[in-house]
């Protein structure tokens, strides 16, 4: 799955950078770089990018079947622009998955809460799934419904 992992902050892309070896475009890359890396990202089969905010707004990557949402926020509009990186359609893509990070600390539930919000103006509560992180069996839990997903 052509997947894109949005970070409010250029450490933690560059945390994931260290581990997985993927692309990051950060504020930080020369323009002519970020949109070769763009362009090749969009040409392959799958794959993963990694960028931070400069991808928040205008920028349409519709070939992206699920976005990562790392480090949410409080604004709406924000979270608008991000779910819309992958929302769009293709020949190929019907469908696109928003895997967000809710928090439940005290300052960022509020922030977790109103892109829940977004997310339930838009497709629905039956279309929300949530998996605790806390759950011995989250992972097993995520990847089996990433399989499913994928194949319905």
């Amino acid at each position: 799955l052509k997947t894109l992992a949005l970070f409010n902050k250029i450490d933690h892309g560059r945390n994931i950078q260290r581990v997985t070896g993927d692309d990051l475009l950060t504020s930080e890359v020369k323009l002519q770089r970020r949109i070769e890396v763009k362009d090749e990202f969009l040409k392959i089969k799958g794959g993963i990018l990694l960028a931070t905010n400069i991808f928040n707004k205008g920028i349409t990557l519709p070939e992206v079947s699920v976005c990562y949402i790392i480090g949410g926020g409080l604004e709406m509009s924000k979270t608008i622009q991000q779910k819309g990186r992958s929302g769009g359609v293709t020949k190929t893509k019907k469908k696109s998955l928003i895997i967000d990070f809710v928090d439940n600390s005290k300052y960022f539930n509020e922030h977790s809460l109103n892109r829940i919000d977004v997310y339930v103006n838009d497709v629905g509560m039956e279309n929300i799934f949530v998996f605790d992180a806390a759950d011995d069996d989250f992972y097993s839990q995520v990847k089996e419904f990433l399989s499913v997903w994928k194949r319905g």
